[in-house]
């Protein structure tokens, strides 16, 4: 897949555009920690019909709590750029780093209501 992705990069220079692609050797978008740090930036649980705060805001680097109840569980939300790794079983507290500036969706494979967390440099 890193040869097709190589391929599909065109020209020598900087239109002064940008790009959008990300070299998927170099970065990890999503990261499941093993344990929880003592400090956090931000702390995702869930209610009966949301998740609290539903929508969040890191800088590239930093560590997200979900804080989960026994009625829910966390999925990527295909429907928002989103990592496979999002996942969050039913009663389970876990933390994930996020180091890829973008915006993450998840939502409750119980229920169906959704949250995002939006990481900038």
């Amino acid at each position: 897949m890193l040869a097709v992705l190589a391929a599909c990069e065109t020209g020598g220079g900087d239109d002064g555009g940008g790009s959008n692609m990300i070299d998927a050797a170099a970065a990890v978008p999503v990261t499941a920690l093993s344990s929880c740090p003592s400090t956090v930036n931000a702390t995702v649980m869930d209610s009966a019909t949301a998740f609290v705060p539903k929508d969040s805001a890191i800088k590239v680097g930093q560590v997200v709590k979900f804080v989960i109840t026994a009625d829910h569980f966390v999925l990527p939300n295909t429907l928002v750029n989103t990592d496979t790794m999002l996942n969050v079983s039913r009663g389970q507290t876990k933390c994930f780093r996020f180091d890829v500036a973008a915006t993450y969706g998840f939502l409750c494979g119980a229920h169906g209501f959704t949250g995002t967390i939006s990481v900038t440099p």
